[in-house]
């Protein structure tokens, strides 16, 4: 006869990937009103030059093309080298805003092979310094608001995005078959770079995935962010998890 034993010893709590409680030094917190107060308007500046340059040659690239036309196959000639460009004043911008050196390991898939980029964590805006570590510039499944917000907004659609709307019975259905469009294009659409978790978490613990990007079948290439810096002053989440 078999012994069934029943382990009572309370398993240790899983980390809540939606509570971030930052606690700063006092000498760091200094530290950053006096950046605050000299670096940061300087990197500012030139972070707002880039950008505008960047916008720039993008409407000017993209003048004459509506949206219809940026979805329905990839830049190719002289605009995909423009788009590359570009892509390279956003590797200065970040630059500009105190990324100088990001250490990659590993060697990026090429779109043939995995057309699908995956993501995670993901804790903060900044992250968006790891697209301009990439080989070349993926299409980024983004929320629509974003395409309409000015300076920005023409960048994301020089990006080739998949744009996400509000109305989630339209967005499930209709990105799937992005996804799978383009990751089925045998390599002629640049990747697609996707956030899975949806939202940003504190780097302790993933948050699930969504399934869109799997949902095509096929290869995904997975990339995680790590930040080494000492005192994080850079997660941004959800206490208790996103709204809605």
């Amino acid at each position: 006869m078999a012994n069934l034993q029943v382990n009572n010893e309370e398993r240790e709590e899983a980390p809540n990937p939606y509570i971030f409680n930052p606690s700063l030094p006092w000498y760091r917190l200094l530290q950053i009103i006096i950046m605050s107060l000299t670096i940061a308007p300087v990197r500012l500046v030139l972070m707002s030059m880039t950008h505008l340059l960047g916008c720039l040659i993008a409407l000017i690239t993209m003048f004459g093309i509506d949206d219809e036309e940026l979805a329905r196959a990839p830049l190719s000639g002289w605009k995909r080298s423009v788009r590359y460009f570009v892509f390279k004043l956003g590797r200065l911008g970040t630059m500009f805003s105190g990324y100088t050196w990001v250490k990659v390991k590993g060697t990026q898939a090429s779109p043939a092979e995995a057309p699908i980029l995956v993501v995670a964590p993901h804790s903060t805006l900044m992250d968006i310094v790891i697209i301009f570590m990439l080989r070349d510039c993926p299409g980024i499944v983004a929320k629509k608001e974003i395409a309409s917000m000015p300076v920005v907004g023409s960048l994301l659609k020089f990006t080739q995005p998949i744009l996400v709307s509000r109305d989630a019975s339209q967005t499930n259905q209709t990105v799937t078959e992005e996804i799978s469009r383009r990751s089925n294009s045998g390599g002629l659409w640049h990747q697609t770079l996707i956030f899975p978790e949806g939202t940003t978490t504190n780097r302790k613990a993933l948050a699930p995935f969504k399934s869109g990007a799997f949902r095509a079948g096929r290869p995904v290439q997975p990339i995680t962010v790590r930040f080494t810096d000492e005192w994080d002053t850079a997660t941004w989440t959800w206490v208790g998890g996103p709204p809605g």
